[in-house]
């Protein structure tokens, strides 16, 4: 489906492109924002501790254990992401998933993430519990966000808008930072050859005291990633996190912050580079009134700048400011098996933007007022849920889910599904080049069925899906104006396995999608019919060895075009040993067979990239 935003979204940005140019009467719209907007702190189930390694954030805003679930989640653990032969976040997902990530270039470069078939800003995204998606343009920037600063990421797909408001139409990815939450830890981590990487934390949890710092620094020449280019496109992040925090009992108070700046290159009809910077500060609070209901409150300002090194066709310099402001209150109340939330948002939007001439200073408002329910007896769980959003702009938006799971034994266990969901228009649709102001949000149905079957070792899911998307915000046939013009269907059926005995650690994902664009009868353009993904590891207290792989069937790459991304296999691998108990050297390699392939039409993939590195745990 090719929307306002996604006209052109193959095009090489870090945070976003600023530039709406017009060439040959052709609107060329990039621009992405990586925001941030705090959800509610989720509450452990009682009796568990919020390290336990069985617990995730589930489908909705509380945390629970992964067998209790009623939807399928993806879990990648500590050891997965300290051993996999990873280059950024987008790479957990290729690795781990059977999502497609089109990238369009190399380190800094924007990649697409299109979980179940919907667009790259169907996805919400979350690093511990915070909303990382661009008031802007609705996606997030996970090329950005360093693997080593992370400990865990859960994938959770279907509709979740009744938990995390607009843009949760295909799935929720959550992000935890690392921590330690009983000693006191650290680490540095230099690697070199292609890339120059360096990393450094200390952490420390004791006696109810909690505190953490990390930093990371990523410098890269680059590769010449279009064919239009002589030139190298090359990109640098610096990277940091901070918290600290203490449970005083009644109460547990955090406070942090994330961020992230640095430059990349691209070429748009030329070499172009642009800055950007990104300030995420926050902080929470839990209060446990008893063992059997709590209540978290969360505020968060977030703020990103984007500047632009070159100017634009009128001589001037396009840049980007914008800030979010957001409160969240939510309460849990447990009795017996179950459990019950009720929760208010709110959330402010300002954004202000100079693009190729088109100046817009704007802000919104969301308020959003949300209950859940998850019953559980002994082979029978359901999750019911409702959310009613405000905006300031359009209508109300009411979303809701109903899921059931049934366990026939101790291994086996169904589960089944309906939700609807919602994307409210960004600040580019309404505003932008061709913007609207009295768009309406994007609206998605979605069902899913299917069985999990897990014993000692072993894991095997197997689930149907099928998402309608009505309203989709496009820009119409004459380039003048975006509308609500779009209708999408996509159904699939997605397996995944995991086996896990002694030192091996063996996974496989296969997805098979029809995404069909409705009114143009023709295949949603970056959906590959068939991806398949998996990797096998064997970890010993002295050696680590991961080689993981990817395949992905062609697909079209734009309905204003007919060109065709071409299958590709990718293949990748880590080998570490521990010279001694606390120095681990390790040789990482990307695309080690050198294939070459493009997962947006006119931009390379990168060739093979090796890496040398040593990691210093203190």
């Amino acid at each position: 489906m090719v929307r306002a935003g996604d006209v052109f979204n193959g095009f090489p940005v870090g945070q976003a492109v600023l530039c709406h140019p017009v060439f040959m009467g052709i609107v060329m719209k990039k621009a992405i924002l990586f925001g941030a907007l705090i959800v509610g702190a989720p509450s452990v189930p009682a009796g568990a501790s919020e390290e336990s390694a069985d617990i995730i954030l589930r489908p909705t805003r509380t945390a629970d254990y992964v067998d209790n679930t009623t939807s399928p989640v993806t879990v990648v653990d500590e050891k997965t992401l300290r051993t996999q032969p990873l280059t950024d976040a987008a790479s957990i997902i290729e690795q781990n998933t059977s999502a497609h990530v089109a990238r369009s270039g190399g380190a800094g470069a924007l990649a697409s993430v299109f979980l179940r078939g919907t667009n790259s800003n169907h996805t919400v995204v979350l690093i511990d519990g915070i909303k990382v998606n661009s008031p802007v343009f609705g996606t997030a920037a996970v090329q950005n966000i360093d693997p080593s600063m992370l400990d865990r990421v859960e994938i959770i797909k279907g509709p979740r808008s009744t938990t995390y408001g607009s843009e949760a139409i295909g799935g929720v990815i959550s992000m935890t930072t690392r921590r330690n939450w009983n000693g006191t830890s650290g680490y540095v981590d230099a690697a070199g050859m292609n890339d120059q990487e360096l990393s450094a934390g200390v952490y420390h949890g004791k006696n109810g005291i909690r505190l953490g710092l990390n930093t990371s620094y990523h410098d890269t020449d680059g590769y010449r990633s279009s064919p239009s280019s002589d030139e190298k496109q090359g990109y640098d992040r610096n990277s940091y996190h901070v918290f600290a925090g203490s449970d005083f009992g009644l109460i547990d108070l955090e406070a942090g912050g994330w961020g992230s700046d640095g430059n990349v290159e691209y070429y748009s009809f030329g070499d172009l580079s642009q800055d950007y910077q990104e300030d995420l500060a926050y902080v929470k609070g839990t209060i446990d009134w008893d063992y059997w209901i709590s209540t978290s409150l969360r505020w968060s300002q977030a703020g990103t700048s984007i500047d632009q090194d070159q100017t634009n066709f009128l001589g001037s310099y396009d840049y980007l400011e914008a800030d979010r402001d957001e409160f969240n209150i939510s309460t849990r109340v447990d009795y017996q098996t179950h459990s019950f939330a009720l929760g208010y948002n709110f959330t402010e939007d300002n954004v202000e933007s100079v693009s190729f001439g088109i100046f817009y200073d704007e802000s919104d408002t969301d308020e959003a007022y949300y209950g859940q329910a998850n019953l559980r007896w002994d082979r029978f769980s359901t999750l019911l849920a409702y959310r009613q959003s405000d905006y300031e702009d359009f209508d109300s938006q009411d979303t809701w889910n109903i899921e059931f799971a049934y366990r026939f034994s101790d291994q086996l266990r169904a589960f089944a599904g309906i939700g609807t969901a919602f994307r409210a228009p960004t600040s580019t649709d309404k505003y932008g080049f061709a913007g609207n102001p009295a768009l309406k949000p994007e609206r998605s149905r979605s069902a899913e069925s299917g069985l999990i079957w897990s014993a000692d070792n072993t894991m095997v899911s197997a689930s149907y899906f099928h998402t309608r998307i009505d309203d989709l915000i496009q820009i119409n046939s004459s380039f003048i104006l975006v509308e609500n013009i779009a209708e999408a269907d996509i159904e699939g059926i997605e397996l995944e396995s995991q086996y896990r005995k002694g030192q091996w650690i063996l996974t496989a994902n296969l997805l098979w999608q029809d995404a069909v664009d409705e009114i143009l009868d023709e295949k949603l353009s970056r959906r590959p019919d068939a991806v398949l993904s998996g990797y096998v590891s064997y970890l010993t207290d002295r050696h680590e060895v991961t080689v993981g792989a990817r395949n992905v069937s062609s697909n079209d790459d734009s309905s204003f075009s007919t060109l065709k991304n071409d299958s590709y296999m990718v293949f990748d691998a880590r080998v570490a040993f521990n010279a001694r108990d606390n120095i681990l050297l390790y040789v990482q390699g990307n695309n080690i067979f050198g294939e070459d392939y493009q997962t947006a039409a006119g931009f390379n993939a990168p060739d093979r990239t090796i890496k040398l590195g040593v990691k210093v745990s203190l």
